[in-house]
This record gives structure tokens, sequence and C-alpha cells, in this order.
């Protein structure tokens, strides 16, 4: 019978994972404002392509909530051997799961907004990497973070 394992991650190793998408997401910006001269607008695409970036943004929140969800009950059974796996340095892999989780979709919508902008050569589009970038740092864990979210599961 196959087991359901979990392993945690070096906390270390997670907060380079999150800075690493983060740093993306930011370096592809850069470039695309940089480069936007080189690159004619195309404003058929702009109406498109902005509500592709709402539907795709409502979809990313849509997703992290369930499964933000999920992970808190998985937890919820293991909380003692969570807080025990923190002590060693460890995230405990449903938080590291959902960190990763939460900041793919964040530099997804915030690369979508990168590709809308080049195209498009909108700038409100550049909102969604802006927003991206601060939805990654705000879940780059910590200890103190991972301890808060283990004593807020009930």
């Amino acid at each position: 019978m196959a087991q359901n394992r979990r392993i945690a991650l070096p906390l270390r190793t997670v907060q380079r994972i999150l800075l690493a998408l983060m740093s993306g997401v930011g370096l592809f910006a850069t470039m695309a404002v940089l480069l936007r001269s080189s690159v004619s607008p195309n404003a058929a695409l702009r109406v498109p392509l902005l509500g592709t970036l709402v539907g795709v943004t409502a979809l990313a929140i849509v997703t992290y909530v369930f499964t933000r969800r999920s992970m808190r009950a998985r937890l919820s059974g293991r909380k003692g051997a969570a807080q025990a796996e923190l002590k060693a340095g460890f995230l405990p892999a449903e938080l590291a799961g959902l960190a990763i989780l939460g900041a793919a979709l964040a530099e997804g919508v915030g690369l979508l907004g990168v590709v809308t902008f080049l195209l498009t050569h909108s700038w409100p589009a550049l909102v969604a990497p802006g927003l991206a970038m601060a939805l990654i740092a705000v879940q780059v864990p910590t200890i103190q973070r991972a301890s808060d979210a283990l004593r807020a599961i009930s």
C-alpha cells in the first residue's frame, strides 16, 4: 500500500525559491519597459489581454483560497509534528507547498501582465507584476510566520 509521505523542506530553500520567482518577474518587467520602444504596440490586443489578465487573476485567487483551506485542514491533524519540523529548521510540506503554489500563481499573473504591457504598451498592465512581487514577498516564509500560521490552525 502506498504511503502518503510528506517531506519537509529546509526553510532557506523555500525562501530562495520564492525570491527567485520574485526576481524573475521584476527582471522581466524591467526588460519589457526598457524594450518597449523596439516593439510596436498592438492596440487591438489591449482589451482582450487586459480581460484575460483579470480572468487569470480571479482564477489564481480562487485556486489559492481553496488550496489554502485544504492545506490547513491537512496540517490540523499533524500540528505537533509540523511544529517539531519547524524547530529543526524545516518548513512543513503543507506550508512549503502553499508558499510555492501561491508564489507561482502570483508569478503567472505578473508575467502575463508583463506580456500584456510588452504587446500593448498599456501601463496599467504593469500593476500586475508589481502586485505579484509584493504578494510573493509577503509569502516568503520565516520561522515566525510559519509559527504564527501553525498557531492559527485549530
